[in-house]
């Protein structure tokens, strides 16, 4: 290779870069943003490599390391799906070493309703104030604070941030 160019090598395995993003991901969205973070991890990096080398191979290998790396973080994840209809998506990020016990609290998050979902995100962002949270999920008051006793009862692991 005499004359490499290092910005147009990029946008020519963009196509290569999407199919194995998919593969890894099986998600359109989330394969894109594998992808931009890719690009964006070999052009910080592109001092590093050395033009003899094989630059697909090299950029796949970056890709692969960035999605172990999401993975890993998934791990120590609590997801609380969206709730369609207010548009809330939110994850909650623990420091626990044991995957067990992360796969346990994700289930019992994804056992709850999703009025017990929507009322645990609200306090996770810290939003304490029941009628608001009421009007938000079209419940009365009432109904929020047995929501809240019952998710107290439930989730015994995030007892210190439900109080």
């Amino acid at each position: 290779m005499g004359n490499f160019d290092f910005d147009s090598e990029l946008e020519k395995i963009q196509p290569n870069l999407f199919h194995y993003a998919k593969k890894l991901t099986h998600d359109n969205d989330k394969a894109k943003d594998l992808v931009q973070d890719t690009c964006e991890r070999i052009l910080k990096n592109k001092k590093l490599y050395h033009t003899s080398g094989n630059f697909v191979a090299w950029a796949l290998s970056i890709m692969h390391n960035i999605h172990v790396d999401n993975c890993r973080h998934k791990e120590n994840e609590i997801y609380i799906e969206d709730i369609p209809e207010q548009g809330y998506d939110m994850k909650i990020n623990f420091d626990i070493d044991e995957k067990y016990t992360m796969t346990h609290y994700n289930r019992q998050v994804k056992n709850l309703s999703q009025t017990c979902r929507a009322i645990l995100g609200f306090l996770l962002l810290e939003i304490n104030d029941y009628k608001y949270i009421a009007e938000q999920i079209n419940i009365p008051p009432n109904s929020v604070k047995k929501y809240v006793f019952r998710l107290r009862k439930k989730m015994e692991f995030l007892k210190d941030i439900l109080k």
